[in-house]
């Protein structure tokens, strides 16, 4: 719509076809950035752990250790349960835990997952090529355990710490 002025069909002279050209390739150099971009650092649906049933193996068999203030309760998974989960090309499905025990205000926990998420979302590329390289996939639940609001370079250092964990694993 906003290039029908600069249609091929519409003869306007070379200096338009020129100018349409030019449009039409910053118009793809656009796209393709914006495509990269989401392929980072997106968190889509199918990154979100929803399965009841992997969630209720996660927290039975699971591993997990702490990266204060996260714990977080990992489980390596087949080809054959990732197919049944809906993983797609995802290595990695994730679900976020905060106590109603510890914060009874529904907008505080909301606020502590948003920000939990956002750290996940901005490392999670990092994450994604350790397990690339292990040829691993899992299900991660990542829970918080203490009372007070975090910062979100609390919550930063903290995802750091949980991919450094995944590269000791790997070695």
């Amino acid at each position: 719509m906003v290039f029908r002025f600069f249609e091929p069909s519409v003869r306007r002279g070379p200096l338009t076809a020129l100018l349409f050209r030019r449009l039409v390739d910053y118009r793809n150099h656009l796209l393709d950035q914006l495509a990269f971009f989401n392929l980072m650092h997106t968190f889509k649906r199918s990154e979100r752990l929803k399965s009841r049933k992997i969630l209720g193996r996660l927290f039975e068999e699971g591993h997990s250790f702490v990266a204060f203030p996260l714990r977080a309760v990992w489980l390596p998974l087949s080809e054959a349960e990732c197919a049944a989960a809906n993983y797609g090309s995802t290595r990695i499905q994730v679900a976020i835990c905060v106590s109603r025990k510890l914060h009874r205000s529904a907008v505080v926990r909301n606020r502590i997952r948003r920000q939990i998420r956002e750290a996940y979302r901005l490392h999670k590329h990092l994450l994604n090529e350790q397990l690339q390289r292990q040829n691993l996939r899992i299900a991660l639940a990542l829970v918080f355990l203490i009372r007070e609001e975090p910062s979100f370079a609390q919550l930063v250092a903290s995802m750091s710490k949980i991919i450094g964990h995944f590269e000791k694993i790997s070695r």
